[in-house]
């Protein structure tokens, strides 16, 4: 099967990092980007996570973590998997101020959830039914 874009997008994001983070250390990047999968235990609103395997050339392997803002797929954070995107995201957001435009929607979704719940009426108090006089 094909792989979709984002797979696409994220092995490239791990492969960029890992190659940087390497450089750093002053290795070589000798892993190739295997597969990415949407990443089953992080979940995060507006974006993309995913879990790319990346092999060496002897049994060795890594996984990286990318996540991809759906908003603007050329936004790709990555990390090892034992990280979570969560506290880079919100740094993200807040850096580019993208958690105020989210506070107003969710702001709105959060009233509207607060009308949809039924209003207590007073059906509850006791009826009095008159009786007919015969």
């Amino acid at each position: 099967g094909g792989e979709n874009p984002d797979e696409t997008r994220a092995k490239k994001a791990a492969d960029i990092w890992l190659t940087q983070k390497l450089r750093f250390e002053g290795k070589k990047n000798e892993f190739e980007p295997y597969g990415a999968t949407k990443d089953p235990a992080e979940k995060h609103d507006g974006w993309l996570i995913y879990s790319v395997l990346m092999m060496g050339n002897s049994s060795d392997h890594k996984m990286v973590k990318v996540c991809i803002r759906e908003a603007d797929k050329l936004i790709a954070l990555a990390m090892y998997n034992t990280e979570k995107c969560d506290p880079k995201i919100k740094e993200l957001e807040k850096e580019r101020g993208w958690d105020k435009q989210k506070s107003a929607e969710d702001q709105e979704r959060e009233q509207l959830t607060q009308q949809e719940q039924p209003q207590t009426s007073n059906n509850s108090a006791p009826t009095t039914v008159e009786q007919p006089q015969t």
